[in-house]
């Protein structure tokens, strides 16, 4: 199945269950809680509390509630997500490590360009 079939998928669900009334401002809150959600089913299944069913459907319902802001915005998030792995692609990151709880983490490196004006 394509991605933009998905989309169609997940609007129409939506405005069957009534959530195609919701500003997009209600859907990135949802979205936020379904993230928490997933990384809370995360947790629970590195630390073998959880299963793996329940993290992927967390990992579902984080996609659907993304899938849902696309097809209220006529967003055509194949073309959006190639666009944006372009940009990454040319993208310079640095991989850091916070020396006191030993965190990993990344900065974007900010282009020649980008320094004139910061």
């Amino acid at each position: 199945m394509e991605i933009t079939e998905l989309v169609k998928l997940v609007g129409a669900l939506q405005a069957e269950k009534g959530f195609d009334e919701n500003t997009v401002e209600d859907d990135a809150i949802l979205l936020l809680s379904e993230v928490g959600e997933m990384v809370k089913a995360y947790n629970a299944l590195d630390k073998e509390e959880g299963t793996k069913a329940d993290f992927h459907d967390e990992v579902a319902d984080v996609t659907i509630l993304a899938l849902a802001i696309c097809a209220k915005n006529g967003i055509d998030i194949e073309k959006a997500i190639l666009a944006k792995l372009e940009k990454l692609r040319e993208r310079e990151y640095q991989r850091n490590v916070e020396p006191f709880f030993g965190e990993v983490y990344f900065t974007k490196m900010k282009s020649d360009d980008e320094k004139l004006y910061h």
